[in-house]
């Protein structure tokens, strides 16, 4: 359901478009279209898939893998299941409220394909991203939870051809792109009404799962952030070039102590960030 009948509609609607440190040990964060298929009738695919349904849904809830996304979907009444480009979109009721989740899959091209996907197909008032994290910073622990200001492309450079610094967008003139404030401030309460240790900072994104001393201290340096993930700065792009409001939660999974430290975490994790997504949809 909530499903627009044609892209065409989406495109009259929109008037501009140009992981955590997230590794799933069992390789299963998304399903993967066909390599053998050239192109994709993104059009065909919805009607085919949607008859007689209709568009519009309070958030787009966006998560690199299955884990991430487990407990939203589970909690979700009403449910639709549409798979577009390969990837699996699951619209329904959460807490009562019309919300589509996806698996993006790890990277920022896989979360930059879903994000778009979903503002062409659902026009969400808003989107969210929502999973885990590496600390880069002493003071965050694991399992704390990050609410972004703001979220830094930090491995984007185009220094050597022109550009202000690392980071810089050329698109959008920055680095640090913003994070809806409102929905932020919101997203913070709900998440220390779980009694998950809430801190607000910059999240900074990169397709590279930041693994030793040496790796943190070059992205802390680089963007400021205080934790590092792989998805949020590609869907927080798609969003600021779309002019739709966009915030990020992500708990701490992994906080020094690399691959072991992750896999033992990562579950916790997961439900932490999902039980403040939840929280936030109860409330909007």
């Amino acid at each position: 359901m909530f499903i627009y009948d044609t892209i065409k509609t989406a495109k009259i609607q929109r008037k501009h478009f140009g992981g955590s440190n997230n590794m799933d040990n069992k390789g299963n964060a998304t399903k993967i279209a066909n390599s053998s298929v050239d192109s994709v009738d993104l059009k065909k695919q919805s009607e085919k898939t949607t008859s007689g349904m209709k568009g519009n849904v309070r958030a787009a809830i966006i998560c690199a893998l299955t884990k991430e996304a487990q407990t939203l979907i589970n909690n979700m009444t009403e449910k639709h299941s549409q798979t577009l480009l390969g990837r699996e979109y699951i619209s329904g009721l959460l807490c009562g409220k019309p919300v589509c989740v996806a698996v993006s899959g790890v990277g920022k091209v896989a979360s930059a394909a879903c994000a778009q996907t979903m503002l062409l197909c659902y026009n969400p008032e808003f989107v969210i991203n929502t999973g885990i994290s590496g600390a880069l910073v002493p003071e965050i622990s694991l399992l704390d939870t990050v609410i972004a200001t703001d979220v830094v492309e930090y491995d984007y450079d185009t220094t050597y051809c022109g550009g202000e610094c690392k980071g810089f967008i050329d698109a959008l003139k920055e680095v640090h792109m913003k994070c809806d404030e409102k929905l932020s401030a919101l997203l913070a309460e709900c998440t220390e009404k779980t009694g998950s240790k809430t801190v607000r900072g910059t999240v900074a994104t990169g397709d590279t799962f930041v693994a030793t001393e040496e790796m943190r201290e070059n992205v802390r340096r680089i963007s400021g952030g205080v934790v590092c993930e792989m998805e949020g700065g590609a869907i927080g792009q798609i969003c600021r070039m779309a002019n739709v409001p966009f915030c990020i939660v992500r708990t701490v999974s992994d906080a020094g102590g690399g691959e072991e430290e992750y896999l033992k975490f990562i579950d916790a994790a997961a439900r932490r960030s999902a039980a403040a997504v939840t929280e936030f949809i109860r409330r909007i």
